[in-house]
C-alpha cells in the first residue's frame, strides 16, 4: 500500500470550516425557529425545509473544507456569491450576511487555501540561494 502524505491544514481553512459550521447552525436554528413559529400560526409552508437543506449544504462544505476536497471550493465560493447577492437584496439586514461571505471569498482566494483543496498546482519548494 502506499503511505499517505498529510497535508498541513493553513489557518484559512480552519477558519472557513468554522465559519461554515456556525453558518450551518444558524441555518438549523432558524429553521427550528420557523418550524415552531409555524406550528403556532395556522399557516405551514416549506420554509422551514428550506433551512434545513441549507444547513446540510454548509455542514457538507465544512467537510469538504476540512477533509481537502475539490468540490468544496467551488461550493464554497458559490455559496458566498449567492451570500453576497442576497445580504445586498436585504440591505440593511443583511449587512452581517455580506461581510461574512466576503471574509469566506477572501479566504477561498489565499493560494494556500486554494492549494490545499487542489485548486492550485502545489507550489514547489524554495531552493536555498548560495
Amino acid at each position: 500500500m502506499w503511505p499517505q502524505v498529510e497535508k498541513d491544514r493553513p489557518v484559512g481553512i480552519i477558519v472557513l470550516t468554522v465559519l461554515t459550521v456556525i453558518l450551518g447552525v444558524f441555518a438549523l436554528m432558524a429553521g427550528a425557529f420557523m418550524f415552531l413559529a409555524a406550528s403556532f400560526v395556522s399557516v405551514h409552508g416549506h420554509m422551514p425545509m428550506h433551512y434545513v437543506v441549507m444547513a446540510c449544504i454548509y455542514f457538507v462544505t465544512a467537510y469538504g473544507y476540512w477533509t481537502g476536497r475539490g468540490w468544496a471550493w467551488i461550493l464554497g465560493l458559490t455559496l458566498a456569491f449567492l451570500g453576497i447577492v442576497l445580504g445586498v437584496l436585504s440591505l440593511p439586514v443583511g449587512i452581517l450576511d455580506i461581510v461574512v461571505d466576503a471574509v469566506i471569498v477572501y479566504f477561498l482566494t489565499r493560494p494556500e487555501v486554494r492549494e490545499y483543496l487542489r485548486r492550485t498546482p502545489p507550489t514547489p519548494p524554495q531552493t536555498p540561494v548560495l
